[in-house]
């Protein structure tokens, strides 16, 4: 078990379904393909019939369990290379809810009141994002997750942001 994986599930137990990757399909085509041929649970972020162009370059969000071969294969193959983010909830949420949750921050508003695409999933996007949160902010996209997992710029940094009483605090772990 690597210092990472014993970060996500420190009890090491294979029963665990409280860790999600939200993965950005945008990124590298092999996502969707991973996604589908490791059969693991997972469902789109986007709705309704979708082109597979679009399946493809679409978020998902995939409940992860220890010492399985997606998370062996998404740790070596897409951890460092802004495939996406982990979200760890305080108890095992059915997968449906949670991306009922995350669906609703898709699109905002911009001060001109265009509407835009939100790619919080994108760690690049969500580690710049989140410190700037306030305490309601915080509350409202975080919801049922207790802490959000993030990959650094440098490969071996890896950010762990959870709500605090000003907004959001982040530790940063070397792995």
């Amino acid at each position: 078990m690597t210092q990472l994986e014993r970060l996500l599930w420190p009890t090491a137990d294979p029963t665990d379904g409280r860790v999600h990757a939200l993965l950005d399909g945008a990124r590298d085509r092999r996502i969707e393909s991973l996604i589908r041929w490791n059969r693991v649970d997972q469902d789109c972020l986007y709705s309704g019939e979708l082109s597979p162009r679009l399946q493809a370059a679409a978020p998902y969000i995939v409940r992860l369990f220890v010492n399985t071969p997606f998370v062996e294969e998404f740790f070596s193959k897409g951890w460092g290379w802004s495939w996406g983010v982990i979200a760890i909830t305080e108890d095992e949420i059915a997968l449906r809810a949670l991306r009922r949750h995350f669906r609703q921050f898709l699109k905002v508003k911009d001060q001109a009141g265009s509407t835009l695409l939100f790619r919080f999933y994108d760690p690049r996007v969500l580690r710049v994002w989140l410190p700037t949160c306030t305490r309601d902010e915080a509350a409202q996209f975080f919801g049922p997750v207790q802490r959000f997992v993030i990959e650094g710029q440098a490969r071996s940094d890896v950010h762990v942001f959870e709500r605090d009483a000003a907004g959001v605090r982040v530790r940063t772990h070397t792995v």
